[in-house]
């Protein structure tokens, strides 16, 4: 019976280890480009994704609400992302002539319970892409309706967008 458990154990232990890197983040390009940024665009892209193994335009005519709360879950994801920010800069929808830079998330996965899957891209303010991030993950909700879930599914990815930008700039930009 021990050993039965034993072998169990290593067995989750062995996946886990294996499978941590492929949720981890991973950056091309560089952040520099939001080194001294006060107003950052934030536009995210829905349309690549799947929602609920839908795309979006089947979505969309799935849930009737879609196309109204769509601007709200992006909302979500621009407060999550400058909750964990704490005043370093603040995304949000910009108009091009006041933003600095740009922010776009590619939504690729959004499940049941809004769990969101993303890749980022950094843009300068002459739209050329500074850095990609691929892999942003978080979880959504766990009560409401989908859309609720959706759009706790956005807060938290924005949360984990917010805390990856923090934790890769040099010490000399961090908020003090």
């Amino acid at each position: 019976m021990k050993k039965n458990r034993l072998k169990t154990v290593l067995a989750i232990v062995l996946m886990a280890s294996v499978s941590f890197p492929l949720f981890a983040q991973k950056i091309e390009g560089s952040l520099d480009v939001l080194k001294e940024v006060q107003r950052v665009g934030l536009e995210v892209d829905f349309s690549s994704a799947v929602i609920l193994g839908m795309s979006e335009q089947e979505y969309a005519a799935y849930e009737e609400d879609w196309q109204t709360d769509k601007p709200a879950i992006v909302s979500k994801f621009s407060e999550g992302c400058n909750d964990k920010l704490d005043g370093l800069f603040y995304v949000g929808s910009y108009k091009a002539e006041v933003r600095e830079a740009l922010i776009r998330v590619t939504v690729l996965t959004v499940s049941q319970k809004g769990d969101m899957d993303c890749d980022i891209r950094i843009l300068d303010s002459d739209g050329n892409t500074a850095a990609t991030i691929k892999g942003i993950r978080a979880k959504g909700g766990v009560f409401g309706t989908t859309l609720n879930l959706i759009g706790d599914g956005a807060t938290h990815t924005g949360e984990a967008l917010g805390k990856f930008l923090v934790s890769n700039f040099r010490p000399e930009r961090k908020k003090k």
